[in-house]
């Protein structure tokens, strides 16, 4: 980027939300469920973002793993029914 005829300009990624299926971020969330198994667990997130019409909501899946440290997110798993084709159908 630095070389780039635009060096100022950052990809989107830099900008949205990239801990969430929806790039505007969200604006509320519910903890569903958390299984624990051994030192993993995996923990069902319900998302909402209410600041467009309509209201849009989808579940991530938080996988976190037990270390000497307390446990820690290991992997973030995507709403695929979410999807950026879904949200232009509607537009």
């Amino acid at each position: 980027m630095k070389n780039s005829d635009h060096p100022d300009e950052k990809p989107l990624i830099f900008e949205g939300a990239i801990f969430s299926s929806l790039y505007e971020g969200y604006t509320g969330y519910t903890i569903k469920s958390i299984r624990i198994h051994d030192k993993t667990a995996e923990a069902l997130v319900q998302f909402e973002y209410n600041t467009a019409f309509p209201k849009e909501s989808w579940t991530d899946v938080i996988q976190l793993i037990d270390t000497d440290k307390g446990w820690k997110i290991d992997n973030i798993i995507f709403d695929k029914k979410l999807t950026i084709l879904r949200i232009l159908k509607r537009v």
